[in-house]
């Protein structure tokens, strides 16, 4: 009877980030991160976390990208709060508002700018003429 593939091992979305930025031994990494040698040598061949890694580098390469990077980390570490100081009825109503504006706009649904190509989008309105 044929085996079943075991699933991809799932990691934070952070660690990609983490090992492009590190500044240490793989090993000091790997017992900072809380894996084993084992464990690395099964993550470093999932498809999706290659790819998350290559996406660090290249981003990293960029003009600003070590710094985007930690922003985009730093985000993520703080969308626990947001969504406590969002959903605390003490929170002043003003604060909760601009809070929820603010994490739509960062996930690109305010519909006002594609965040990865730069377009207007939305209720915007294009015309092309041909004129050959």
């Amino acid at each position: 009877m044929a085996r079943a593939p075991s699933p991809a091992p799932s990691f934070p979305a952070t660690l990609p980030m983490a090992y492009v930025l590190r500044s240490v031994s793989l090993e000091d990494f790997l017992e900072v991160q809380g894996y084993s040698l084992e464990q690395w040598d099964v993550l470093i061949r999932n498809p999706l976390f290659k790819a998350a890694v290559a996406e660090a580098e290249k981003l990293v390469s960029e003009e600003g990208g070590s710094f985007k990077m930690k922003a985009r980390a730093m985000a993520e570490q703080f969308l626990p709060e947001a969504q406590e100081l969002v959903n605390n009825s003490e929170t002043p109503p003003a604060v909760r508002a601009d809070m929820i504006k603010a994490i739509i706009k960062f996930a690109g649904l305010d519909g006002s700018v594609d965040q990865r190509g730069g377009k207007q989008v939305g209720n915007a309105v294009q015309i092309n003429i041909d004129l050959g």
